[in-house]
């Protein structure tokens, strides 16, 4: 299975894991400095998305969350992310808050070429920049090497 990362635009209210109903029952690994859990499927071992910070439970109602009219009004408990509390920094130096979830694992009532021809996904160029520069972003299409 490939890897395709996605941000969301808000790292809290953006993304939510409405299963399992346990986080601890999603594989995670850490490397590196340890900042970033990368999660996956126990069963088949794709990894679905990372993060860095801390999880929150809420109860809400994931139909309006979705945006499907008013929802139903039944409440589901879901995992949300907020900044770390750790003491833990990101690259700008704020409080370590980071989500990227694998757009090959998005439910499939998402459909990414929709979201691409819409210009909700924008392409990073990371692969061949140098030490210390910025990446380049763009909207049309992926750099060398990426996928749509």
């Amino acid at each position: 299975m490939g890897m395709f990362h996605c941000r969301p635009n808000d790292l809290a209210n953006d993304f939510i894991v409405t299963s399992p109903s346990n986080i601890e029952d999603v594989g995670e690994y850490r490397c590196f400095s340890e900042k970033i859990g990368w999660y996956f499927c126990k069963k088949c071992g794709v990894r679905t998305f990372g993060m860095g910070g801390e999880w929150v439970s809420e109860e809400i109602d994931v139909a309006k969350w979705s945006g499907k009219g008013d929802g139903n009004g039944n409440l589901q408990k879901v995992y949300k992310t907020i900044p770390s509390s750790s003491g833990a920094k990101g690259y700008d130096g704020k409080q370590l808050h980071y989500v990227s979830v694998n757009g090959t694992t998005i439910d499939d009532e998402i459909d990414l070429i929709d979201a691409h021809d819409k210009g909700w996904v924008f392409y990073v160029e990371n692969k061949y920049k140098k030490d210390g520069e910025y990446p380049q972003m763009r909207f049309k299409e992926p750099f060398k090497g990426g996928c749509y």
